[in-house]
């Protein structure tokens, strides 16, 4: 199970809170308090601003701009809320000084924003009468609406440009203030091997503001792995020059499973310097196995120890207690605790005055001191607060850096997924998969690679992670709900109780979870991984799941289980439960009486043969029952066929040589019992 902990209500109930203020004043000090009470729908909201959530968005003063956001509901009953005030921030979102007017909870407002220039705008919009409000999630400039100038606006908000094949960045160029006129734009920086041209063909181009133009990268085929400034230059008139710096990042190749993970020791680290993390909000993330209860010191999981500033630097940590810490406020204690011996997801999501630690995607908020966030930058270590002090013990597999604050919902959706190189463009700065067998630990995007000290070793994983699909329900009621859309995890659930809180389902394709599940039985190539962070566990829930083609060819419901371990585990599976139903015509199998979510894995023990998308062949064995041979056809190659007991003990191995058909003598096998045989990823299921 796992705790949910609310930054925001989202189940309907009534709220009641006490604000108090104390002057501290030593000799008598004074008190005084104020009491608010308000309900939560838990079927409206959230209310949330729409616009200005990127970076690099210019406005001109004295103009009208269309603010946008959605009301979810909030305009209807129960809240009925049908007004909302907006008001303008000139201190990045401390204080709202200038209100632009009260307008129809509709969505979409016209607003006229006052000449008042400077580059750490913010706005809030708020039901009036009302306590809830949103506020737009990046700094925006006003711009001089008396002066000339212009803004260059980018298909990439966060000006990284990853092309393992060809890419396109649409560019659109604004003109500010009382500017008139074309303007010409021209690239610079450009590594060797590389190419990128507009629409012209050209390395430059002029056209109007107003009209977006594109450049296309052609992929960097002949390019060293590494990140690449360039530069666009946007030349207008009367000496008006505005620069614009890309990265382009020809990445490497990430691997699909989990692969191997790096084993510290505690006497050995891995570093990189120069590492410089461009922004101050950052996210990282790993899966970390711990194999030290009795350490009479932290073990520090990843950290900065040369960041700029004084006191406390960056660090992700372990403390003796067990206890998961960031060591910018290392006093103050998370919510979190480490197993020794267990697969955890550790995260840590930094920003300005607040660092939100994760443990298997639940958040624990710690206030930090700083108004702005220490820099991820300089040397980074991994297993280590340096790289003779406070070192792991365990392993540590699936790394990431992001050069952007992650959402809760980002958290736990890429938990369980190894990321596509591409997700370079989306802000992944740094993954290390550490799948390699020996040397230094690779990095998969900017080729930060980590070099050893003391030779940690490589191990095989264990973390429930692979390439798949992943899907985040808000699920407040009982009743049937589907996890397919806009991504399609296979898997409906009706829930008998309902979880109050979001459900997520990650379906891992193609990979082969590692534990035992009796063994012998095929399986279906994917498996399920559901989290429930909702407040209620128990669920009384039927999951259905869509099999692949092929995988149900007997109706009969007493060949189909499902087995189950938690979510994070690696341990064998639990006893199987038997499926309710089965529909053949549409690959579908239930189970009912789930009352905890897990990992699942669905095994099918009929005596038909599983044919999966990756085996076509039609290989048949018969007579069935049989008394002492069997014929055994459809065999293209070479090949074994193993023979086991249904509790999987292996009876006998032979070679099939020949082609079409083969014979197998089991005379040996004790009478009047059941038998699998396994011939090239298949099994059968064989009586006598």
């Amino acid at each position: 199970t796992t705790s949910t902990l609310e930054t925001m209500p989202f189940a309907t109930r009534n709220l009641n809170f006490r604000f108090i203020v104390r002057d501290n004043y030593a000799p008598c000090g004074g008190l005084n308090f104020k009491n608010v009470a308000f309900s939560v729908d838990g079927n409206s909201g959230p209310f949330e601003v729409s616009c200005l959530n990127t970076t690099g968005n210019i406005l001109t003063g004295n103009t009208n701009y269309t603010v946008t956001w959605n009301p979810n509901g909030t305009q209807n009953a129960p809240v009925n809320c049908s007004q909302v005030k907006i008001s303008l921030s000139h201190d990045g979102g401390l204080t709202y000084p200038t209100v632009l007017g009260t307008f129809p909870n509709n969505g979409s407002a016209s607003v006229l924003f006052p000449n008042n220039i400077g580059t750490t705008k913010r706005l809030m919009i708020e039901g009036v009468g009302n306590v809830f409000f949103d506020i737009n999630n990046q700094n925006f400039e006003i711009f001089d609406g008396t002066t000339a100038g212009l803004n260059v606006q980018a298909s990439q908000s966060e000006k990284v440009i990853h092309t393992q094949t060809a890419t396109t960045l649409t560019l659109d160029i604004q003109a500010l203030g009382t500017y008139t006129g074309t303007v010409s734009l021209s690239l610079s920086g450009l590594p060797a091997g590389a190419t990128a041209a507009f629409p012209n063909g050209q390395s430059t181009i002029t056209l109007t503001p107003s009209t977006p133009t594109t450049l296309v990268f052609g992929a960097l085929t002949n390019v060293a792995q590494g990140s690449y400034p360039i530069t666009i230059t946007t030349t207008g008139n009367s000496g008006i020059v505005k620069t614009t710096i890309f990265t382009l990042i020809k990445t490497g190749v990430a691997a699909i499973t989990p692969g191997n993970a790096i084993s510290f020791s505690g006497s050995n680290t891995a570093t990189v310097s120069n590492f410089n993390v461009p922004t101050q909000e950052v996210t990282f993330s790993a899966w970390i196995k711990r194999n030290n209860a009795v350490n009479a010191d932290l073990e520090g999981i990843v950290s900065f120890p040369t960041a700029p500033g004084t006191g406390s630097k960056p660090m992700l940590y372990v403390n003796d207690d067990g206890n998961l810490k960031y060591h910018e406020k290392w006093w103050e204690a998370s919510d979190h605790f480490i197993v020794d011996g267990e697969w955890t997801f550790v995260a840590v999501v930094v920003r300005a005055g607040e660092a939100t630690i994760y443990k298997n995607g639940v958040p624990s908020v710690i206030t930090l001191d700083n108004s702005s966030a220490l820099p991820f930058s300089g040397t980074m270590i991994m297993g280590g607060q340096s790289s003779t002090w406070r070192r792991f013990q365990g392993l540590i597999d699936e790394a990431k850096i992001w050069s952007r604050a992650l959402t809760t919902d980002e958290i736990r959706e890429q938990m369980h997924l190894t990321m596509p190189a591409s997700e370079a463009g989306n802000g992944l700065f740094a993954y290390y998969q550490f799948n390699q067998v020996s040397g230094a630990i690779n990095d998969v995007i900017r080729s930060k690679n980590l070099s050893l000290q003391n030779t940690p070793t490589y191990t095989a994983s264990g973390a429930a992670v692979g390439r798949g699909v992943v899907q985040t329900k808000t699920v407040n009621t009982a009743g049937v709900t589907s996890f397919t859309t806009p991504t399609n995890t296979a898997l409906s659930i009706n829930f008998g109780a309902s979880p109050n809180g979001n459900v997520v389902v990650t379906k891992l394709n193609g990979i082969t979870p590692n534990g035992t599940v009796a063994s012998t039985l095929p399986t279906t190539p994917d498996y399920w991984i559901v989290n429930n962070y909702g407040t209620n566990t128990n669920l009384n829930a039927t999951m259905t799941f869509t099999t692949p083609s092929g995988f149900i060819q007997n109706p009969n419901t007493a060949f189909y289980q499902v087995y189950k371990r938690p979510s994070v585990a690696v341990s064998a599976w639990n006893a199987p439960i038997t499926s309710s139903s089965v529909n053949v015509a549409s690959n579908q199998i239930s189970f009912t009486g789930i009352n905890s979510f897990s990992q699942f894995l669905i095994s099918n023990s009929s005596p038909v043969s599983v044919q999966t998308v990756t085996n076509q062949r039609l290989i048949k064995v018969f007579p069935n029952p049989f008394s002492t041979v069997v014929t055994i056809t459809g065999i293209t190659k070479a090949t074994t066929v193993e023979v086991f007991d249904v509790l999987g003990r292996k009876y006998m191995e032979q070679k099939l040589d020949n082609i079409e058909v083969n014979t197998l003598d089991l005379t040996m096998l004790p009478k009047n019992a059941s038998y699998l045989l396994k011939i090239d990823g298949n099994v059968f299921k064989l009586s006598n």
